[in-house]
């Protein structure tokens, strides 16, 4: 423009725009081998991270597909992959959905069970790229960024071997801020158990001041990922 442009204001793209969304249902048989199905969803930003798996030739797509859920459990046997048309990825949020059996998951014994949720162990962590911040830095002086602001949704339902009594998982304050925010729950329906968290990042560009509860959210969700549920009889 010959006279140039007036500066120009970019509104911030809410974290809803950029769902990463991870469904899942699974079974832990009397042997303590889980078998079951992990359905991931994206949309806006999160969808290019969660695509960034088919970045390679076609004929290696099957295997890098693989490794995102080999990564948790090595000793899986994937049954199926499905996943929506890559030469058609404008006309719907991408969607993969894995089946498979993972032997000698969970460990137990006559009055036991303790595991992990599948969902819960950060499954495509290439789509949140908040998990590969340093939450161990304590302050910061200066503004900081992430990828694009981002909305998290995991659930998972379990069907277990038999009745417990007591459920013993992990206890994690929730954080409740606009910069960040994280929940978790777990509950229990006869051999049923299931598995929710939200976890909310509300900018792209953070203030310094944004860096306590965006640390706390980070360390929360790696906490959960690695703190094993106890069930006991």
């Amino acid at each position: 423009l010959p006279e140039g442009a007036d500066l120009m204001y970019t509104p911030i793209s809410a974290p809803e725009k950029h769902y990463v969304r991870i469904n899942a249902s699974s079974t832990i048989d009397a042997k303590g081998n889980l078998c079951g199905a992990i359905i991931i969803t994206a949309e806006g930003q999160s969808d290019r991270s969660v695509r960034g798996v088919f970045n390679c030739r076609t004929a290696e797509w099957r295997r890098n597909l693989e490794m995102e859920l080999l990564k948790l459990a090595p000793n899986a046997r994937i049954t199926k992959i499905t996943n929506t048309n890559n030469d058609d990825y404008l006309s719907q949020p991408v969607r993969i959905e894995y089946t498979y059996v993972v032997p000698n998951y969970a460990t137990m014994d006559d009055n036991t069970l303790i595991f992990i949720p599948l969902s819960a162990r950060n499954f495509y962590s290439r789509a949140m790229s908040h998990l590969y911040f340093d939450e161990t830095i304590e302050s910061r002086t200066q503004p900081f960024s992430d990828a694009c602001s981002r909305l998290v949704e995991i659930k998972e339902t379990i069907t277990l071997p038999a009745e417990y009594k007591q459920l013993h998982f992990p206890f994690i304050n929730g954080v409740a801020n606009p910069a960040a925010s994280f929940g978790c729950q777990y509950w229990m329906e006869g051999t049923t158990l299931t598995f929710a968290e939200s976890v909310l990042f509300g900018k792209r560009v953070y203030d310094a001041a944004a860096w306590q509860p965006f640390r706390q959210v980070v360390a929360n969700q790696k906490r959960l990922a690695s703190t094993p549920v106890v069930l006991t009889k």
